[in-house]
């Protein structure tokens, strides 16, 4: 019986996201847009450089989301202090992101009446 190779020392594979993929982000902290890959696991929305990536960028925690609203092309995410914009490839994806997003905060905290859809 075979056994699986486990990945070289150092390695380890990149948790599973419940929704993942592409966004143009931009932060309090960043001058402009930039293309990174979002991924989004219970109450961390984590970006990376590429798919392949295994250590963030950067991890929201959705815990402190006051609001998210939908400004054209773009998703704005109200966290406590701070608003992060992504804006995604069509308006489907960011339903989709705003959707699992608002989902992930109404089971991860249970229902917060206090995030507006």
């Amino acid at each position: 019986m075979e056994r699986p190779v486990p990945p070289p020392r150092g390695t380890r594979p990149r948790a599973r996201h419940y929704y993942e993929g592409f966004v143009d982000k931009r932060g309090p902290r960043d001058q402009d847009y930039r293309r990174v890959w979002a991924g989004l696991r219970g109450l961390k929305l984590a970006f990376y450089r590429d798919p392949q990536e295994h250590e963030p960028l950067e991890v929201l925690d959705l815990g402190e989301l006051a609001a998210v609203r939908a400004e054209g092309a773009a998703l704005v995410l109200g966290m406590e202090g701070q608003e992060v914009t992504m804006k995604t490839e069509s308006w489907e994806t960011q339903e989709m992101w705003r959707g699992f997003i608002l989902t992930m905060t109404k089971v991860g905290a249970g229902h917060r009446p206090g995030v507006p859809g």
